[in-house]
């Protein structure tokens, strides 16, 4: 996750190919569209916490929605969120994201 952190800020800093196999091409989409209220350039994300909140086993290939609670710049925002990631065959990156949105207010009520 704090690969795919770091991948993050460098995209949002003008070298989206940071982002080359650790992101599917939609999840990097969704990574660096503009957001109401959010800045378009992160710096020094922090991973703050990370929990499992859903498993599917059954699907081909396997992936699991994990939040994520982040702190970064400017001015220190903090934001929940939700990533789905897919299992690869590559040693060197086993988990890909594949949706940057993959949000439910149930998983925070939970989780909390």
């Amino acid at each position: 996750m704090r690969r795919l952190l770091g991948a993050w800020e460098a995209a949002t800093n003008g070298q989206p190919q940071a982002l080359d196999g650790l992101a599917a091409p939609s999840a990097v989409r969704q990574l660096l569209a503009p957001a109401p209220g959010l800045p378009r350039v992160i710096r020094e994300p922090q991973l703050r916490r990370t929990t499992p909140v859903e498993l599917d086993g059954t699907s081909d290939p396997p992936t699991v929605v994990v939040l994520c609670s982040v702190r970064a710049h400017p001015d220190i925002w903090h934001l929940d969120l939700g990533w789905e990631l897919t299992l690869t065959n590559y040693p060197k990156h086993p988990w890909r994201l594949t949706n940057a949105v993959a949000f439910k207010d149930a998983y925070f009520r939970a989780g909390k």
